[in-house]
């Protein structure tokens, strides 16, 4: 069998981050949601994503919000935190929190925000309002879950190396480990 390969934590975490600044990116040129008003006879919808290229026809029009920005530079902040991992614990531990606590709470208040859209306003009873979630929002969950878990990753503290098991023969003259020498009164054998 060949040669086992030995992973630390901070390539794991490295790992973890740079998947997450991946599917970050992919996630804010997805379809994040679509709405569909229905009244009686009259249907309407719609839906977005978070950049101003439409994902199908490629035509260029205007979002609602600028997250996709702040998801792009998010994505950007999980990359290179994981990359810093790989060489200066100290400064990635810090940035790794900020990019996980970023992405998690930038996507808390867009679903907010989205569940504030279906809600029809008051008086439109009449109006039916569906919010269907689309590639987009899932990719970002997973974006989020795995920058939690490199940020996790990135904080636990390096295992340090284990030493030796010192074994002590317990005889009249032995000094055990903390340094006091202990006598040893040997009962004689019998025969």
């Amino acid at each position: 069998m060949g040669e086992r390969v030995k992973v630390g934590r901070r390539r794991v975490g490295a790992v973890l981050l740079v998947v997450a600044g991946v599917l970050a990116a992919v996630a804010s040129f997805q379809r994040m949601y679509e709405l569909a008003f229905q009244a009686p006879g009259r249907q309407e919808g719609y839906s977005s994503s978070l950049t101003i290229i439409d994902v199908e026809t490629g035509e260029v029009h205007a979002p609602l919000d600028d997250n996709g920005w702040l998801l792009i530079a998010v994505a950007v902040l999980l990359v290179v935190s994981g990359l810093v991992l790989l060489r200066n614990r100290t400064v990635a531990k810090a940035l790794s929190m900020a990019a996980a606590g970023a992405i998690t709470g930038i996507l808390l208040s867009y679903l907010l925000m989205v569940r504030r859209i279906g809600q029809p306003a008051t008086g439109l009873s009449s109006i039916d309002v569906v919010v269907e979630y689309r590639a987009g929002i899932y990719l970002w969950a997973a974006a989020a879950v795995a920058a939690i878990a490199g940020a996790v990753v990135a904080q636990l503290q390096e295992r340090a190396p284990e030493k030796d098991v010192l074994i002590h023969e317990f005889t009249d003259d032995d000094t055990p480990p903390f340094g006091i020498a202990v006598p040893v009164v040997l009962e004689p054998k019998r025969e």
